[in-house]
């Protein structure tokens, strides 16, 4: 890894990552050595960049099993087999449900097996639908089923608080801003809890957070630094403070408010 340098005051560093392919092992033609050279290159982005990898054919049925998660993945979303199962958190003061946290669920038809189908766990399917950019339909449908769910509780008589996961991804590929502002006012949902799940998201990240058009309401965001798993992938010290820096010019808000971590978990 090479050092810092400096190019009208900012730090820039320079990283590597490297795929290996051999003739002829890897291929006897140049096409299928390149081919397979890509392949390794990608696994070396993959496992942390800033590193060299030697491909395998085991990285090719990676590939295409990849490929064909995300081709389940399409139909799934077109065949309603995506589902929300909803985690309510209580207080331990009273025992009463305060909340629903939505949860992604994928079950997926197999006439072959014994109970007609098998849930395929999100640590497999959230990464290739990110990866896809199909996290962005994915996760519009998340908000709207919550929020219709929220309203159906409400209509009952139960005030309950719907919070959804959203990927880190959506900020960059979708306009999750207008859509979840969209949302609360098809559905007239007052306060939507957002809990940004980061994977590989390192603390200094910016990422701006908008109103829902009520200058004096602010989505509550949660924000996670972990995998899919459940695994920590950063560690913070007690005294550290991690900040959504927002932009006053884009939200309306005055120049010295900040929207700050409610909690680090």
């Amino acid at each position: 890894r090479s050092a810092p340098f400096n190019v009208f005051k900012e730090n820039f560093q320079l990283r590597t990552s490297l795929g290996v392919a051999t003739f002829p092992n890897d291929g006897a033609e140049p096409e299928k050595v390149l081919k397979n050279a890509d392949i390794a290159l990608n696994r070396a982005k993959e496992e942390g960049r800033d590193t060299i990898r030697e491909y395998s054919k085991d990285f090719d049925l990676a590939v295409q099993a990849r490929f064909q998660m995300l081709r389940d993945l399409r139909d799934a979303l077109e065949q309603k087999q995506l589902l929300l199962n909803y985690q309510p958190p209580l207080d331990l003061n009273t025992g009463k449900v305060i909340g629903a946290e939505a949860l992604l669920r994928w079950w997926k038809p197999d006439d072959t097996l014994e109970d007609g189908g098998r849930f395929i766990s999100p640590v497999d399917f959230i990464p290739v639908a990110e990866q896809s950019g199909l996290i962005v339909p994915i996760g519009e449908w998340v908000m709207r089923t919550a929020c219709a769910k929220a309203v159906e509780w409400h209509t009952q008589g139960h005030e309950i608080r719907v919070a959804i996961n959203v990927s880190g991804a959506q900020f960059h590929q979708g306009d999750l801003v207008n859509f979840t502002r969209q949302v609360l006012e098809e559905t007239g949902i007052e306060l939507l809890d957002l809990e940004v799940i980061g994977i590989g998201t390192q603390p200094d990240q910016e990422i701006v957070i908008y109103s829902n058009g009520d200058a004096t309401q602010y989505f509550t965001v949660e924000f996670y630094s972990k995998n899919w798993s459940g695994t920590p992938k950063a560690d913070f010290k007690e005294s550290s403070e991690v900040v959504f820096k927002s932009e006053a010019h884009k939200v309306n808000l005055p120049p010295h408010e900040q929207v700050t971590f409610e909690s680090l978990q």
